[in-house]
């Protein structure tokens, strides 16, 4: 198999098993730990995205993906997406709800020496408060 496709089923791991199923240990054998993602959330570092995901996910249910798009090019893999889950604790001042959302997104992956480098990724964010009445945040 090439390194194309090798490259997309290391993302696809992130997806599916790291995220969709909570588990953050899969981070520790997919992802350098230098990583960057290239987000006003998160700092860099491999252990801050772990931990800024963990604040995430004790709001949401496990998601589950819809994979519109994957593309892979040299060393880097693209996903367009969409994701589904429902708020199951508070998140930005808005208590648990049980609401569902939908958000679409795109997120473009480097890898280097078979671990995920560095991220970057575009979601509704926007659509994503409304539907679940989230008005005002703070970074």
């Amino acid at each position: 198999m090439g390194d194309l496709e090798n490259n997309k089923k290391l993302v696809m791991r992130h997806f599916l098993e790291a995220v969709g199923q909570k588990k953050p240990d899969v981070w520790l054998t997919i992802m350098h730990p230098d990583y960057v993602m290239h987000h006003p959330w998160v700092k860099p570092g491999r252990e801050s995205y772990m931990a800024s995901s963990s604040k995430y996910w004790a709001a949401i249910s496990a998601p589950e993906y819809e994979f519109l798009h994957i593309l892979s090019e040299g060393d880097l893999v693209m996903v367009h997406y969409v994701e589904r889950a429902a708020l199951i604790g508070p998140l930005f001042g808005v208590n648990a709800s049980g609401k569902s959302y939908e958000k679409s997104g795109f997120a473009l992956y480097r890898i280097e020496d078979g671990l995920i480098r560095e991220g970057w990724n575009q979601e509704d964010d926007a659509g994503f408060m409304k539907q679940l009445g989230i008005v005002e945040y703070v970074l």
